[in-house]
This record gives structure tokens, sequence and C-alpha cells, in this order.
């Protein structure tokens, strides 16, 4: 079984939602029973909370259901998952000090979302957090298009 965990600052918004997404597409391409999937945050802020409510009504309005509580990421995290994928730069450049401050953790796979979009062109997923409907329903743009790449290339072992 592959795991993946999205990571974001507070795990309130950009990841639960990647989360969210990505398990619908994987039930969706019958692969649910193959793959682990989870979220993060960088921050411990919001530890138990659900994600952002615009977010979440965006959610509903697409299909998708987001009720992970946000928790932070943990370094058993990192040495548990197969993929990582940090919504933004500042997510991925943590994630890499890990990597260099725990010998213990080899050949982990990190990587930015944004790297997986077709249909847009961002150097990162931009946080919506206190951001209006529109906002977060570009964020859902983003991840749509990010998570079906992503999805795909894990399946046909791309990457």
């Amino acid at each position: 079984m592959k795991s993946i965990l999205f990571v974001c600052t507070a795990n309130i918004c950009r990841s639960p939602s990647a989360e969210g997404i990505f398990k619908t597409l994987a039930r969706r391409a019958g692969k649910e029973n193959d793959l682990f999937i989870d979220s993060a945050g960088i921050s411990n802020c919001r530890e138990g909370e659900l994600p952002y409510e615009i977010m979440r009504n965006c959610a509903i309005e697409r299909g998708y259901v987001l009720n992970h509580h946000a928790r932070p990421l943990k370094a058993e995290d990192i040495k548990r998952f197969d993929y990582i994928i940090g919504m933004d730069a500042s997510h991925v450049y943590i994630l890499n000090k890990w990597l260099e401050v725990d010998s213990e953790i080899e050949n982990k796979q990190i990587y930015l979302m944004s790297d997986f979009l077709s249909k847009y062109d961002y150097d990162g997923i931009p946080d919506p957090y206190n951001k209006g409907k529109a906002d977060c329903e570009q964020v859902f743009d983003l991840l749509e298009d990010a998570c079906s790449i992503l999805l795909n290339e894990i399946i046909n072992n791309k990457i």
C-alpha cells in the first residue's frame, strides 16, 4: 500500500482539501484500498479543528467531504509516508529540513503540489485562509487538477 501525506501550514485549508479530493479521486479510480491518504500541518496552531468553513462549503458544492481534524506533522509521518506533498515552497523547505536533521530518514519523496498542475501555472497553492469564496474556489480548481495528475503518476509508478 502506498501512502500519501498532504502538508500545509495549519492543516485547515489546503492540505485537508487535497486529502478530500485525492480520496474521492482514488475511490472513483477503484484504488482506495491501495492508498493511505492523510494530511497534516507544519504548525499545531489549529490542532483538532475542522477545515476552514468556506473550504468545507466549497467542498460540499463539488461533491467532496472534508471531515479531517487538523493535526501537526510529526517525525513519524516523515518516516511513514511514501509521498509527502507540500502546498507551497515554504512547506517543502521545512520538510526537507526535517530530512536533514533525522539521519534515519532516507529516500523520501517530497514534492511541491503545484508541480503536478497541468492546466495552471503556479509556484505553489495559494493560502485561502481569511479570504473569500472565490479564493477558495480557485484553490479547489488547482487541487483538482494537481490531484488528478498526482494520482495518475502514483498509480502508473511514474513517481
